[in-house]
């Protein structure tokens, strides 16, 4: 299974019709749980932001447990700072991230607190990851991503690591034949995955330091415009020639990779300076009124 097609499954709102989905699929005689509040893609992804679209999504969440503010992924009209800035602080060169410890950091940095994991092996990281949203939490994982159009598009796969992607768990479930399966966002859609082939995947296709990577500006048909890394960059667009191409910074031996690795933001961190600062204005809340793009959480 991959994506989900919403537009079959029976129910008003997006949590009936993802307990819909899971029912119809799942065995009920065995454990099963959605996230609560369910977790909202909040932000569409451009170029190799993947890391920090996962970290805003969690962080997202936590805000609306705890009714606090949160920094977007880009700047706006509203927020001078956001987390990509933030991220370029701690050596990201256009919104790539590579190391557990830089995303702790970029979440710190931004008021949030977090919990790293590294199980063992893939039965203890599905009993870690099953653990979690079973506490309501929003943990992102990181695996080798299956990116060639058709079926299994947004799957995990065994390959060389150089599709390293991130998302959010958002629920579990086991089957018939007792298989776990994780409901993960990204890309703002809602993908069934196997829980094994996701733990295979970040165990062993994921590799311990990332090469260096150089990024072009492209220039999209709709037009707008990326960073994306060179060699995939014709795939989206046409190459920004007058901008200068940038190349990421090299991993170190302090660094720690994202293999078999689990991140969870836990909450806010009150008294961390950007909530002191923004405790005069109305907190963000969720809107989840329908199954379309239009959930989010918001102002």
């Amino acid at each position: 299974m991959s994506i989900i097609d919403f537009s079959i499954v029976p129910g008003e709102t997006l949590s009936i019709k993802l307990l819909n989905y899971i029912e119809s699929n799942a065995d009920l005689e065995k454990s099963r749980h959605i996230t609560d509040p369910i977790v909202l893609p909040v932000v569409h992804q451009r170029g190799e932001t993947c890391k920090l679209v996962a970290l805003e999504n969690s962080i997202a969440h936590a805000a609306h447990k705890a009714k606090s503010y949160y920094l977007p992924l880009y700047k706006d009209k509203t927020h001078s700072r956001s987390l990509r800035q933030i991220a370029k602080e701690f050596g990201s060169i256009v919104g790539e991230v590579y190391s557990l410890e830089a995303l702790v950091r970029i979440c710190e940095t931004a008021g949030y607190k977090s919990e790293t994991f590294a199980p063992l092996d893939e039965e203890a990281y599905i009993s870690q990851l099953e653990q979690l949203v079973d506490k309501n939490l929003a943990p992102i994982v990181f695996f080798d991503v299956d990116v060639n159009p058709g079926p299994n598009i947004g799957s995990p796969q065994i390959a060389d690591g150089k599709n390293e992607h991130a998302t959010n768990i958002v629920a579990y479930y086991k089957d018939h034949l007792n298989k776990t399966h994780f409901i993960v966002t990204q890309w703002e859609n809602y993908f069934d995955i196997d829980g094994m082939e996701l733990a295979r995947s970040s165990f062993n296709s994921l590799v311990a330091k990332r090469e260096i990577e150089k990024f072009v500006k492209v220039l999209t048909p709709s037009g707008s415009t990326l960073w994306e890394l060179k060699e995939f960059a014709n795939e989206f667009g046409e190459i920004m020639e007058d901008i200068a191409e940038r190349t990421s910074l090299p991993m170190t031996d302090a660094d720690t990779p994202l293999r078999g690795k689990i991140l969870v933001v836990t909450g806010p961190n009150l008294t961390h300076e950007s909530h002191l600062f923004f405790r005069t204005y109305e907190p963000r809340r969720a809107t989840e009124t329908s199954c379309d793009k239009t959930l989010r959480y918001e102002f």
